[in-house]
């Protein structure tokens, strides 16, 4: 799994948070969520691997 870029999502949404909240703190919420999706994405692949491997030894 390449870890660089669920932590560069994660950085670039968690600053770009911050700086809208002395804006707009209504769109912290939303940033916050649309990164966590893009995450969830971007682990879901392998995700499926693991949860196959898990099946198997059940």
């Amino acid at each position: 799994m390449n870890i660089i870029p669920i932590l560069g999502v994660g950085l670039i949404g968690a600053l770009i948070a911050v700086i809208l909240k002395e804006y707009k703190p209504e769109f912290k919420i939303y940033i916050s969520i649309v990164s966590g999706i893009i995450i969830f994405f971007l682990v879901s692949s392998n995700l499926k691997s693991f949860i196959d491997l898990v099946t198997r030894f059940i």
